[in-house]
């Protein structure tokens, strides 16, 4: 009786600790060379430094938890380095070929729980139109969620590169911001936006202490620039392996015109995980369009104040809104307010700075000459020397109404560097005409 007693006791044991071993979240790296790693040691990439960041995390945190990478591809020198990060290849590849690695993936009990979905690169190498990118994205991600509604993706506005072709870049990571949005507030799907890019370019000289640049590699980061990656990640990711509680709770929003400066300002009365506000602007009825951001402050109780000045360029009904962002990714949106921005009440023409200005060999170099309109009209802003010869036609164009300005490098019609001197600079709109003086000096 007493051996049955003690079997039970040793069985009842055994079954309990099976129920509280570490839930193990598969974590599935998906994209092209950049996962893959190419420009970082042994091929590492963000991965390595990620996984121990994360395991460290819910180490510490002791939430009976645990991380395994996946995929059907290995590198690096660390000990979990499976991924699906494909050299060369685009996102149209990744669409064709998601099917076929998850099955894989399911065959081994490896079904992912997280996504961590970087891709874009060498779909712009190739010029492929934002949409058509964008679309194999959509799909893919009908692929991954067909796996498991629950799958949480983490898809990336992808880092910059160096050949000129960045402007590219951010006009994908804004198309691929608005499918996030699409995806995650309108049809409420498990998909979150990490932010690469801004990682990036917002670290001064990041374009040498993140890339490899080196003269024929310009789109991989170093091993510098991938702990880079692996940091935004991290702060993403490990808010979902164990989840905050406090919320972001926004108390007040708005906005003043002071000429052509209008000043925002916001204020909080907690905060939870929060990365920061991105302030979307609007002029009258158009498209909200990032003009700035604003770093927040984490996890606190305490009431913050946020700042930010935006230099509106022409009059009219100025629209605002603030998109908050935490670090998992989450997305809120503020309420829109709208500043007016009047017109001048007569023409005016300001001095231009610098003055006096040295001119350069730069063509951006020079003096700007700042002016305000009342209605829409034809502006001419020519260049004179003191005896009343014509230098430089600097604009003879129509404007809107409210402040704009021009630039002047120092150069006369013919290309040739100004003299040292005084100058008069005469700005004609309909029938009015005002001048000011400036001095070059070289």
């Amino acid at each position: 009786m007493w051996h049955r007693l003690v079997t039970a006791l040793a069985l009842m044991l055994f079954i309990s600790g099976s129920t509280t071993q570490a839930q193990t979240y598969n974590i599935w790296p998906l994209g092209n060379s950049i996962t893959e790693g190419e420009g970082s040691t042994n091929y590492n990439g963000y991965r390595k430094p990620l996984y121990y960041d994360l395991k460290d995390y819910v180490n510490q945190q002791n939430e009976g938890v645990d991380i395994n990478f996946v995929g059907t591809l290995s590198n690096g020198d660390f000990g979990d380095a499976e991924h699906d990060g494909w050299a060369g290849k685009k996102a149209d590849f990744i669409r064709s070929n998601a099917q076929s690695w998850l099955n894989t993936l399911v065959a081994q009990n490896d079904t992912p729980d997280f996504v961590l979905f970087h891709i874009g690169t060498n779909d712009i190498s190739s010029n492929r139109a934002a949409s058509s990118i964008v679309n194999d994205i959509d799909v893919a991600l009908d692929i991954i969620w067909n796996y498991g509604i629950n799958i949480k993706v983490f898809l990336c506005g992808i880092i910059p590169r160096l050949d000129g072709k960045n402007s590219q870049t951010t006009d994908l990571n804004d198309d691929i911001w608005t499918l996030v949005d699409r995806r995650r507030n309108q049809e409420g799907k498990a998909i979150f936006y990490v932010d690469q890019y801004n990682q990036f370019v917002n670290h001064n000289n990041w374009e040498t202490d993140y890339m490899v640049n080196n003269g024929t590699d310009y789109l991989h980061p170093n091993n510098t620039g991938y702990d880079a990656m692996a940091n935004r990640f991290f702060g993403v990711v490990a808010q979902y392996l164990v989840p905050g509680t406090t919320p972001v709770e926004l108390l007040t929003f708005g906005g003043i015109a002071d000429n052509y400066v209008i000043n925002l300002s916001w204020n909080t009365a907690t905060e939870s995980n929060n990365l920061g506000f991105y302030i979307e602007h609007s002029l009258g009825n158009d498209l909200f369009r990032d003009v700035g951001f604003v770093e927040g402050n984490g996890t606190t109780v305490e009431s913050h104040n946020y700042t930010f000045a935006f230099e509106a360029k022409l009059a009219g009904q100025h629209n605002f809104r603030l998109r908050q962002v935490d670090n998992d990714g989450t997305i809120n949106y503020s309420r829109e307010i709208a500043v007016m921005v009047l017109p001048p009440n007569s023409l005016a023409l300001h001095q231009n700075y610098p003055n006096p200005f040295r001119p350069g060999f730069s063509l951006s170099e020079g003096t700007r000459i700042p002016f305000e309109l009342q209605a829409n009209s034809q502006v001419d802003v020519n260049i004179y020397n003191i005896t009343g010869q014509l230098i430089k036609t600097v604009s003879a164009d129509t404007y809107q109404p409210g402040r704009h300005e021009v630039l002047w490098d120092g150069r006369n019609e013919t290309g040739m560097l100004a003299p040292s001197g005084t100058y008069l600079i005469r700005l004609r709109s309909n029938d009015q005409i005002i001048s000011k003086t400036m001095q070059v000096v070289r």
